[in-house]
């Protein structure tokens, strides 16, 4: 039996389970937005695993940051990315999420 999701429902599942501090606020709702538009797009509904989602993906606040983890990406400009790493959303504050294959 499954649910619909909210946004909120989103969000407070992840303070539930003391993972908010792993993401922004921004960070949070393009994550959700993102999993929404996944979900239509294989036409199939995903179970909400906040464990799972935090541990695929990280954020990081600037380029520098995603360097870090990910230093070869300062080679290539930022729209072809998505060639090495599988997910990226680029947030409104100048950050990142990134899926962690």
């Amino acid at each position: 039996m499954y649910i619909k999701v909210t946004k909120s429902m989103f969000m407070d599942a992840f303070e539930e389970h003391r993972k908010s501090g792993a993401f922004s606020y921004e960070g949070l709702k393009a994550l959700y937005n993102h999993l929404t538009m996944l979900e239509d797009d294989i036409g199939q509904e995903m179970e909400l695993d906040v464990y799972q989602i935090w541990s695929n993906y990280g954020e990081y606040k600037d380029k520098e940051d995603l360097f870090t983890d990910y230093p070869s990406l300062k080679d290539f400009p930022e729209n072809r990315w998505c060639e090495y790493v599988s997910e990226i959303i680029h947030l409104k504050n100048g950050g990142y999420i990134v899926y962690h294959y």
